[in-house]
């Protein structure tokens, strides 16, 4: 039997969320640029079958429409049952490609190599501009195709006024099919980083002030370049994603990983 919850809105923790009897039901989500990705739903198994998820999504949908904000249904339960008895929200929801989270197995297997003649192929081309937009409504500063669930050896970059590293020297969009580091600084220079599916933290993370890099275009045109600063330091990174690690396999030690909202207070300039 239903009954009218309290639901709270709770943006800290990036939740809606309910009391019940000393238990907690809660609706989950991540911030995508000007969408919210509800992707885990909770309601304690003894109240289960009482529409209580039902009425946390339908906060959760509410917020969106007040807001002007899509939505992404990572959560199976949103994306089928809720939506299938609630096709009044269909209007605000955004199928699409979002960044996978650590612990995701495509992020921790070393993609394959792109063979140049299927580069121009649609299917490729489509992937491309998917993770454009997934980079960009995510306020990130690059994607590599592992974080999309694509093994293929496939980065995107770009800088312009980013709230997630705001102050970084613009990097104009730039994608790289099958890239390799040639040459790099022995040099290393210890930095923040953060990461789209390593979600809210921040580490320092040494790196080659420089790089030598050699990829294909998505023309198909070979590449060469030398990159220093933010953008080798960008590089890298993405380029560890290929390999099957993140920027928390690269910290010398764990002394500085820091959740976002505590970096912001204590750690960034």
């Amino acid at each position: 039997m239903s009954r009218e919850l309290s639901i709270v809105h709770d943006e800290s923790a990036r939740r809606f969320c309910a009391e019940l009897e000393g238990y907690e039901a809660c609706v989950m989500y991540r911030r995508a640029g000007s969408s919210l990705d509800l992707y885990h739903t909770y309601v304690p198994e003894v109240f289960r079958g009482r529409g209580i998820a039902e009425q946390l999504c339908q906060a959760a949908f509410e917020h969106a429409k007040a807001n002007g904000l899509t939505v992404i249904p990572s959560c199976s339960y949103i994306a089928g049952a809720y939506l299938k008895r609630h096709p009044e929200y269909e209007p605000l929801v955004k199928r699409g490609s979002t960044s996978n989270p650590l612990g995701n197995p495509a992020l921790r297997k070393p993609s394959e190599a792109i063979p140049k003649e299927s580069i121009a192929s649609p299917e490729l081309q489509r992937l491309i501009r998917d993770m454009i937009e997934t980079m960009r409504e995510e306020d990130g500063v690059g994607i590599a195709a592992p974080q999309v669930g694509v093994s293929k050896q496939l980065a995107v970059i770009e800088v312009g006024e980013n709230r997630r590293y705001p102050g970084k020297p613009a990097i104009p969009l730039t994608v790289l099919l099958n890239p390799r580091i040639v040459a790099a600084s022995k040099k290393l220079v210890a930095d923040w980083e953060g990461c789209l599916s390593v979600n809210d933290m921040r580490g320092q993370v040494p790196r080659a002030e420089w790089v030598d890099v050699e990829a294909f275009n998505p023309k198909g045109a070979r590449l060469k370049f030398h990159a220093e600063g933010f953008f080798a330091r960008v590089i890298q990174h993405e380029c560890d994603h290929l390999a099957g690690k993140v920027f928390l396999d690269r910290m010398a030690n764990l002394a500085t990983l820091s959740h976002l909202h505590e970096f912001v207070r204590f750690w960034q300039q």
